[in-house]
């Protein structure tokens, strides 16, 4: 694959991802922050798994743009879920603290996956963060609604 092509993927991937951070924060509204971060957790887990299999720029692309869609899912909702588990006074800290380990896994995530490929190969990759975001689903069945809705028909 081209740089170009490169280029063109992993756009395609902030298109959906901003097109989900724009939808999901009123998704969630509507029927609570669980069921969004359960999608995007098992979501992203599945394709993946899925994108370790695709071979072709299309097939790729596509992947790639899935799983921009369920990423902004899960990071839509998860500083917002951190604000709402505190007590007022301490949302900021709240919030501050997420963030913190949110970026420390962007430094040390892509250091640990280097390493993975070299050991294992590029496919293992795929599986371990497919096995890490199951384990956040699994966590996440025991998470607290944070937001009261009312489901109307």
């Amino acid at each position: 694959m081209s740089l170009t092509d490169i280029g063109f993927v992993q756009g395609a991937r902030s298109i959906g991802y901003v097109l989900s951070m724009l939808f999901m924060g009123t998704i969630s509204d509507r029927i609570g922050r669980k069921p969004v971060i359960l999608f995007g957790a098992l979501g992203t887990a599945i394709m993946s798994v899925v994108l370790s299999f695709m071979v072709g720029f299309t097939a790729i692309t596509v992947v790639m743009f899935l799983i921009g869609i369920t990423t902004g899912a899960v990071n839509i909702i998860c500083p917002v879920i951190a604000a709402e588990v505190v007590d007022p006074e301490h949302r900021g800290a709240a919030v501050g603290t997420y963030r913190t380990f949110f970026d420390m896994g962007s430094v040390f995530g892509p250091i640990l996956m280097i390493w993975v490929v070299g050991e294992y190969g590029n496919a293992m990759s795929f599986y371990l963060s497919s096995i890490l975001l199951l384990v956040v689903f699994v966590s996440c069945l025991w998470l607290r609604e944070t937001k009261k809705v009312q489901l109307q028909f």
